[in-house]
């Protein structure tokens, strides 16, 4: 909050790059007061189902032997869909995500078209 509101005090102990970046996420002027909204890490169930219903199944998940269909049956499924919600939200809030969302392959491939 306070960064976003253009104090920068907060982040003296950090290396100069991190500094860097973290000065420019202060609201910009031309953005006016009445319209700045402040950034939330909770993410509600309802915004977790309708992500999911939106969610190609056929996406890799990653190293683990969950599947996205899992989460997305799980997705409809109230009592899940409030936990997963919940349990993000909270790795989202603390900045500690679990160790399986540590692990990624970034991969680029050549279009077949040209």
């Amino acid at each position: 909050d306070q960064i976003m509101a253009g104090d920068t005090s907060v982040i003296n102990l950090l290396p100069s790059h991190t500094q860097l970046f973290l000065t420019h996420l202060a609201w910009s002027d031309m953005v006016p007061k009445e319209q700045r909204v402040p950034f939330s890490p909770l993410i509600t169930t309802e915004e977790y189902t309708k992500y999911w219903k939106t969610a190609r199944e056929n996406t890799s998940s990653g190293p683990s032997s969950l599947h996205f269909g899992v989460f997305k049956a799980g997705s409809q499924r109230s009592r899940i869909a409030e936990l997963e919600a919940c349990m993000t939200s909270i790795q989202l809030a603390t900045g500690y995500p679990p160790r399986r969302w540590q692990t990624c392959i970034d991969a680029m491939l050549r279009d077949s078209k040209k």
